[in-house]
């Protein structure tokens, strides 16, 4: 778990769908954490959990206005507050 002076984050894996949230780390490995980053999921924005499909799908956020389909190993390692 990451630590947030004051807070609690939770991985976007955990938080309700249609939360507004907003990007406090991305704990994944080196190359992942760059392509993440270059996504535009960067520590500060916010985002929108809209869905995560069935079967092992992609959960779906929205950032800004981007919509992107992340791989449950790569929601796990978006944290948020």
């Amino acid at each position: 778990m990451v630590k947030v002076k004051g807070m609690n984050p939770n991985r976007i894996t955990d938080i309700e769908f249609h939360t507004e949230a907003t990007i406090v780390d991305i704990t994944a490995e080196p190359a992942i954490r760059e392509r993440l980053l270059e996504m535009g999921l960067s520590p500060g924005r916010s985002l929108r959990v809209l869905r995560h499909l069935p079967m092992g799908g992609p959960w779906v956020v929205l950032v800004g206005s981007l919509f992107l389909a992340l791989r449950g190993e790569e929601a796990e390692q978006v944290w948020v507050k």
